[in-house]
């Protein structure tokens, strides 16, 4: 009920907002909406408290009643004979305390030294929280000392370096085709999304939004198909979206680009990974027809792998917009896409408040876009006038390379060249091939003498 009253007003404001603050200010003011709904429809789970006292003795049980009974006699005489009781009282209850903080303290004493688990909950109760974090910069071998925010900040800086000059994008003189989300696609990505999945920092999580569509779909068809001023490139810039909320955007703009490079045979066939109705068996079942080929024609054949060391991270924001500009997708789907690795940042919450951090570079792990953004990037390389001998294929961020020839001095001279090329590939998008997984294998039917 308390939700429903405020629909008019958020309904309100999405249809008045016509800048990104506007939409921005509204964005939280629906992130506050239901989590208030939430705290007053969920109910929260009571832990009980154990109250099991362990140091607690029969002996002290007789000392406490003992002390009362002599305060009760107190309290209903007068004159020498309270007197008296009251000081029998204060000797009582001072041998009551004395005894009382003795066993508190033996008990904690022997639970602490009786423990056969170091790490158990005498560890987990006084040290792990309150590791200090100059102690862990020392395990990292690090020189550095701080608090943990520091320590957070430097872990921040490892995964996400910045780079020189960070991509702008030119402003295209292109009007892009408003395309609205529509009530079917929504529910259709509601459907998909997982109920158990770990919300992000706002706390909702997949099943309050499916739940909120139920309901009042008009809300959160409204809030997606909000696209300001569509004359106005620069202004399909996308908000700071909750996290349930952004994976949901996501999910539609993917689902709009994949129907895109669907009908337009955009994507590359020897990409196995991250691509509907494409399995690693295939990968192996095409690979082993090419080998047996090759085979048949008693050629050398040399097959190499290569993997990408940390492609995801270190997947450029350049290299993503070309690779979506050159869609010649004109729409606000394409717009907002390209816009989305934009002022992203990356947090970790720590005890002295979130150590935050300017991400210049990469997909986030778990992100919807991420697989797309990096097929798009890799079918460059795939796409590729490869000489008559030389097959690429990929699953992912795993290549590998087929190089056949009747000559096996002309297998060595293909496969340096396109290494070479793929090297020039990756120098061209700052990536880098991990040379302790690359392996070769030399295949033939022919009598073989020396390396290739």
């Amino acid at each position: 009920m308390h939700f429903r009253k405020e629909i008019p007003q958020i309904q309100q404001q999405l249809v008045d907002c016509n800048t990104r603050e506007q939409l921005d200010e509204t964005t939280s003011f629906l992130q506050r909406a239901i989590f208030r709904c939430c705290q007053k429809a969920y109910r929260l789970k009571k832990v009980k408290q154990s109250t099991r006292v362990t140091w607690w003795t029969q002996e002290l049980d007789i000392k406490k009643k003992e002390m009362r009974a002599v305060q009760m006699r107190a309290n209903n005489t007068t004159d020498t004979e309270q007197t008296r009781y009251q000081l029998l009282f204060s000797r009582k209850q001072a041998l009551y305390k004395k005894l009382s903080l003795r066993a508190k303290r033996t008990s904690l004493k022997n639970f602490c030294t009786q423990t056969k688990n170091p790490y158990g909950i005498p560890y987990k109760a006084i040290v792990k929280d309150n590791l200090p974090p100059s102690d862990l910069f020392k395990i990292m071998d690090q020189l550095e000392e701080g608090d943990s925010q520091s320590f957070s900040n430097r872990i921040l800086q490892e995964l996400y370096p910045q780079i020189p000059i960070p991509f702008q994008r030119e402003p295209q003189n292109l009007t892009a085709r408003k395309e609205a989300f529509t009530k079917n696609e929504i529910a259709r990505i509601m459907q998909k999304v997982p109920i158990k999945k770990v919300p992000g920092y706002d706390g909702i999580d997949f099943i309050v939004l499916k739940t909120i569509f139920r309901t009042h779909p008009e809300i959160l068809i409204t809030y997606y198909n909000k696209w300001k001023n569509k004359s106005d490139i620069k202004s399909y810039r996308p908000v700071s979206l909750l996290p349930s909320l952004g994976k949901i955007l996501e999910k539609l703009l993917l689902e709009r680009l994949n129907h895109h490079l669907r009908r337009n045979n955009l994507q590359h066939p020897n990409q196995y990974g991250f691509r509907t109705n494409r399995s690693i068996e295939e990968a192996i079942l095409d690979l082993l027809d090419k080998i047996n080929s090759a085979k048949n024609s008693n050629q050398y054949t040399l097959m190499i792998s290569l993997d990408i060391k940390g492609a995801f991270d270190h997947l450029q924001y350049t290299s993503i917009k070309n690779s979506l500009d050159n869609l010649n997708y004109h729409s606000n789907i394409l717009e907002t896409l390209i816009d989305i690795p934009s002022n992203r940042k990356v947090a970790i919450n720590t005890s002295q408040g979130p150590a935050t951090w300017n991400q210049q570079q990469g997909c986030p792990e778990g992100s919807c876009t991420g697989p797309a953004f990096w097929n798009l990037v890799s079918d460059e390389v795939l796409q590729q006038d490869w000489p008559q001998g030389v097959h690429l294929q990929a699953f992912a961020d795993d290549f590998v390379f087929l190089v056949n020839d009747g000559s096996k001095q002309e297998v060595k001279n293909l496969a340096n060249k396109a290494l070479q090329t793929f090297k020039t590939w990756t120098d061209k998008h700052k990536l880098e091939i991990s040379l302790d997984k690359i392996n070769y294998l030399h295949i033939s039917n022919k009598n073989i003498s020396g390396p290739i």
